[in-house]
Formats: structure tokens, sequence, C-alpha cells
């Protein structure tokens, strides 16, 4: 048996049910919502009005604004899908919140990235949490899982990208770089960083410097300092 997966909140859902309607298997929603219903009677996804307290009962603690979507597990990408054009890469190692995971997400397609690499283990999975903290921006990117982020890491490094780490103690300072491009950065966890089989495969590192008492940034301001500052040296 498949296991469903419950996607919540009006903007996740409707980016979902956009995306890939065939996934949906039903629709719950405690109150009207014209626009979100037009949207499924066009996709002729199935939806139906159902008690609060059963959406309740089905996703609770959570802001899922009376709207609920039971689908099937969003797919998973191949590094066959990586195209030619991109010219950075986001790849997550042992990042293990999920709202973290969304954070980075969400900062990651604002930044025009298009694919980001997730390891099988030790990282949070993209789940309805996820897809709703990344404002539904895990659902518009190509999310690449491996069984083995240094053997994909490796592949990727042979079709001539440069691997780019994101470290507390790392060799560069973030903004002095000249990024080589087509470009994989790697982010790891604030309190283990990036594992050392992975260090060992980055042609650099680089750190964002800390000013005041605090010992480091939550991994998401990190990912969209450093995303950003790649893009600039693209631009210019």
């Amino acid at each position: 048996m498949i296991k469903e997966e419950i996607i919540y909140g009006l903007h996740a859902v409707e980016e979902f049910v956009s995306s890939y309607p065939e996934k949906v298997n039903k629709v719950l929603l405690s109150s009207p919502r014209p626009n979100l219903e037009r949207l499924l009677r066009t996709l002729g996804v199935p939806f139906q009005k159902a008690p609060l307290s059963r959406i309740e009962s089905l996703c609770p603690k959570v802001n899922h604004q009376g709207v609920i979507a039971l689908v099937s597990p969003l797919p998973y990408h191949d590094i066959e899908d990586i195209s030619s054009e991109e010219k950075i890469i986001l790849a997550l190692d042992g990042i293990e919140d999920p709202q973290n995971v969304g954070a980075i997400l969400r900062t990651a397609e604002a930044a025009g990235i298009k694919s980001v690499i997730i390891p099988s283990r030790r990282s949070a999975p993209i789940t309805s949490t996820v897809i709703k903290a990344s404002s539904g921006a895990a659902i518009r990117l190509k999310v690449i899982r491996t069984n083995s982020l240094p053997s994909t890491l490796e592949k990727l490094k042979g079709k001539g990208f440069w691997i780019v780490g994101s470290e507390i103690n790392g060799a560069l300072r973030y903004d002095t770089v000249d990024y080589p491009f087509p470009s994989i950065l790697v982010l790891g966890s604030e309190g283990k960083g990036i594992h050392r089989t992975i260090q060992k495969l980055c042609d650099l590192t680089v750190f964002i410097p800390i000013y005041g008492k605090v010992q480091s940034l939550n991994v998401s301001v990190a990912a969209g300092i450093i995303l950003y500052e790649m893009l600039k040296k693209i631009k210019n």
C-alpha cells in the first residue's frame, strides 16, 4: 500500500495541485474556497467539504487554514534531470530539521536555483512540513534524493561542477571569492557542519564572518547570504 501524505495550507495545496494534479487523491475543505475549487474542477481533482474537526484529526496542531490535500508522495528527481544551463546547485548535508530545510528551499527557489540534492539518510525528506515551511518552493524545485551524497557529488564533479563548501572554519571569506561555475554549494548542519568525506571533495570552502557573540548563523540564513553573493558574481 502506497503511503499517503497530507499537504496543508491554502498556498501549499494550490501549488501542489497545480504542479502534480495526478498525485492528488482528494482535497478536503472546511469552508468554501471559490478560487481553489475552480482550479480543482478545471484539473479534475476530487474535493469535498469536511467538518473542521475531521481536518483537525488528520492534521493536528498546524496552521492548515481548513485546507488539506491527501496526496501520493512527492516524486524525487535524478541527477540526469539537472540541466547543463544550471550555474548553481544546492546540496544539503545532514540537515534534519524540516523547518530549516523548508526555509532553505524557499531561499533557493527565490534565488533562481533549480536543483537541490539531499541525502536519503540524516536529512529531512520532503514532507508536508517542509512544503509548508518552503511556501510551496519544494514543489517547484527539482529535489534529488541520493543514497550517497559523496558519490553523487563525485559524479557531478566529473561532469565539470566545482564543489563549494560552507564551513565555520572555511578557508576563504565568502565575499572575497571569484566563484567558479557551474558550482555546487554544500551546506551542513549548524552543529556538525559538512561531513569529512564531503569536505575532502570540496574544491574550496568559504565562511561568513561573525561579529557578535553567537557562534554561527542559522543554516537557512547562511544559504541566502552565500547564494546571493554567488549570483552577484555570475551577473558581474
